[in-house]
């Protein structure tokens, strides 16, 4: 999942694989291994809630 933040940061998150946050001062990697187990946490359920929102709007977006 990619998020575009604004128009200087996005978040890329592929769950329980890595997260690229990206910014206009380059990008910084976290692979799922290196996380804590709270960011691990955290990460997911924003893709969970994200994903969430989005199916809830899509159908009026299309």
């Amino acid at each position: 999942m990619l998020i575009k933040l604004n128009s200087k940061e996005s978040l890329e998150i592929v769950d329980q694989v890595f997260v690229n946050l990206i910014n206009e001062d380059g990008a910084k990697y976290l692979s799922w291994d290196e996380m804590s187990e709270k960011q691990q946490e955290c990460y997911s359920k924003l893709v969970e809630e994200f994903s969430t929102v989005y199916e809830k709007y899509k159908p009026c977006m299309l």
